[in-house]
């Protein structure tokens, strides 16, 4: 709202008009916790990301192994021996 439509209202008519506008912030305040109670069952709902991911416990266990790039060398060549046909 303008100043000059302000500046045309009775004081009665300026107290409907900020009656109006806290009403509606309190909505919009009353909808956003809403929404965020919502967004905190959700979160709350989750898996704890904080566990131990066994497949994480297992990379680089072979970092130190000495045969370890002949054995990833060989199955490598064993792939590409394999056909497209024998993939089906």
């Amino acid at each position: 709202m303008t100043s000059q439509i302000v500046s045309n209202l009775t004081v009665d008519e300026l107290k409907d008009v900020i009656a109006s506008f806290v009403e509606e912030y309190e909505d919009k305040v009353s909808d956003a916790r809403s929404q965020l109670r919502q967004v905190e069952n959700l979160l709350g709902s989750l898996p704890n990301v904080n566990q131990d991911n066994p497949w994480l416990k297992m990379a680089g266990m072979h970092k130190d192994n000495p045969l370890f790039e002949e054995v990833t060398a060989s199955m490598e060549a064993n792939h590409q021996d394999v056909t497209d046909g024998e993939l089906n």
